[in-house]
């Protein structure tokens, strides 16, 4: 006795929002930042141009290092937060490395160095499923160490 299996191809149409997304998170009209970490190295890191780069030094100002963020725009529909202006921040501490120091949301708008009172704390559920979180992780992905000695 044997099976046979048929298959039957589907199409399913991809919501107005959903295509908002991808455009969205294409890396087309990113901006370039450079950290220089000595005489011959360098981070090299892309980002959205809605995005801002700060030189913030949270948390990193005990640690002796460098440090560059990533800021989303502020949002007030954060759920859990409907109202509150927040923003995404993912921060950086660089070393002979870079190293994430922080990644999620925070208060906004952001007029001195952030605290820790400032972070919004989601479940990792929520914040995965954020579409900043997303944007977050495609930074993350572009980054690349230089050594002009090469």
């Amino acid at each position: 006795m044997g099976y046979y299996v048929t298959t039957k191809k589907v199409e399913i149409p991809v919501s107005p929002q959903v295509q908002e997304n991808t455009n969205q998170n294409s890396n087309t009209n990113w901006k370039n930042t450079r950290v220089d970490i000595g005489p011959d190295l360098a981070f090299e890191f892309k980002y959205p141009s809605d995005w801002s780069s700060s030189e913030l030094k949270f948390p990193c100002e005990n640690v002796r290092a460098d440090s560059i963020g990533f800021i989303s725009p502020t949002k007030t529909d954060l759920p859990g937060y409907i109202g509150m202006s927040v923003a995404y921040l993912l921060q950086y501490c660089i070393y002979d490395k870079a190293v994430i120091a922080y990644q999620g949301f925070i208060k906004a708008p952001l007029s001195r160095q952030p605290i820790e009172s400032d972070k919004i704390l989601l479940s990792d559920a929520d914040l995965k499923r954020s579409s900043e979180y997303q944007v977050a992780q495609q930074i993350i992905s572009s980054q690349v160490f230089k050594n002009s000695n090469q």
